[in-house]
C-alpha cells in the first residue's frame, strides 16, 4: 500500500482524521468483490491503451493457480478441506517485448474446484502462445483446443 494513502493532506482532504491498515481491512471485507473485478479490468484496459497491446502479432501468456487459506469460520463458503477453507486466484499475465508485463486477466475461484476447469475460461485468443502450470494438464482437452487453433 502506498505511503500516498496515510499523507496527512490527503486525509484531511477526504475530512479524516486518520487511516489506518485495520480501517482500510474492514471497510474493504464488506465491499461487493465485483467493484475490484471492474476495477482490475479498467485498468487492464488502460493499459492495452499504453503499451499498444493490439498491435502485437504473438504474445506470450503464462497462466498461474495461487491458493490462498482463508479461515473457515468466517469464510464457510470457501471450504474445501475438514479443517480449512480457501480460494484460488487463477492469473493470466501477457509478456510482451522488451521486458514488458502486466496481468491481463484473474479468475478467483473456491479452493475446492480443480484448476483443470478454468482452462478453458482463461485460454481464449488463437493468437497467442499460453504457457501454464501442470496444475492445469488435460491432455484430451488439449487435443480438442489444439485442433481448434490454439496454440498450448
Amino acid at each position: 500500500m502506498g505511503d500516498s494513502l496515510f499523507d496527512d493532506q490527503f486525509q484531511k482532504g477526504l475530512d479524516l482524521d486518520s487511516i489506518s491498515i485495520s480501517q482500510l481491512s474492514r471497510q474493504l471485507n464488506g465491499m461487493n468483490p465485483d467493484i475490484f473485478q471492474l476495477l482490475f479490468l479498467e485498468l487492464v484496459s488502460q493499459i492495452r491503451i499504453k503499451t499498444h497491446a493490439t498491435k502485437l502479432m504473438m504474445s506470450l501468456k503464462v497462466i498461474d493457480p495461487n491458493t490462498f487459506p482463508l479461515n473457515l469460520p468466517n469464510h464457510w463458503w470457501a471450504k474445501f478441506r475438514k479443517t480449512k477453507a480457501g480460494v484460488n486466484l487463477h492469473l493470466r499475465l501477457v509478456f510482451m517485448e522488451k521486458g514488458t508485463s502486466y496481468p491481463e486477466k484473474a479468475v478467483l475461484t473456491t479452493a475446492k474446484e480443480h484448476d483443470r476447469g478454468q482452462l478453458e475460461v482463461l485460454v481464449d485468443d488463437k493468437k497467442c502462445m499460453y504457457v501454464f502450470h501442470r496444475f492445469y494438464l488435460d491432455y484430451e482437452r488439449f487435443d480438442r483446443m489444439t485442433d481448434e487453433g490454439y496454440f498450448l
